[in-house]
């Protein structure tokens, strides 16, 4: 998030300079969410009648899922959801990206497409599959298809008006992020992983 600010800013004119600090505002807040959302994950890995908490590794996470404490493990996730649901351009939180694309040189917007969307969405994937082996899949996988179909439909009315192709990229981002989001809330995950990746290799030379 920091090394790509100055990047965003690299025109140095007004228009980078409010997306150079839209990005910093959003996202900063978006990992902070996230942030908590780590915390409340070890809360759900502290025994019920005390004691320390397990690391917070995906393999222990995974071995140990039946006995995370499910209150906790909910509330982190949707903080998991905002807060890198933000930096994966999800609707509603999306609001920095078109404008962070259409300043940043295309080599820039290709980085932050092709790659820093699809790391938070790993990040996201991660917490979703140990709430599956928790056992409140069905709880996590709505939460991402309704985000998911949410971020396709504003993407698609939004990409009915812009005429700056780099603009409309963003907003193609934000989509096919709704569609990954979709494809993980359904269980689709070799699939929706195949499609990251074509994702960023399409978006990078279109970029």
């Amino acid at each position: 998030a920091l090394s790509a600010a100055p990047l965003i800013y690299l025109h140095r004119n007004p228009r980078a300079l409010e997306a150079t600090w839209k990005y910093l505002l959003i996202c900063s807040v978006g990992v902070a969410l996230a942030l908590l959302g780590v915390f409340l994950l070890s809360a759900a890995t502290a025994p019920a009648e005390g004691g320390g908490a397990d690391p917070l590794t995906l393999d222990r996470l995974m071995a140990n899922a039946g006995t995370l404490r499910r209150p906790w493990l909910q509330a982190a996730f949707i903080l998991f959801l905002v807060g890198f649901g933000t930096k994966m351009g999800l609707a509603p939180m999306h609001t920095w990206l078109p404008d962070a694309h259409s300043e940043a040189p295309s080599a820039v917007s290709a980085l932050l497409s092709g790659a820093m969307l699809n790391v938070a969405f790993v990040a996201l994937l991660r917490m979703h599959r140990v709430c599956e082996a928790a056992g409140i899949g069905a709880f996590s996988g709505r939460l991402l298809t309704a985000l998911g179909l949410l971020s396709i439909a504003v993407a698609a009315l939004f990409l009915l008006a812009p005429s700056d192709y780099k603009r409309m990229l963003a907003y193609s981002s934000i989509e096919h992020m709704g569609l990954l989001a979709l494809g993980a809330g359904a269980g689709a995950v070799g699939a929706t992983l195949f499609h990251a990746v074509n994702h960023s290799l399409a978006k990078g030379a279109l970029f």
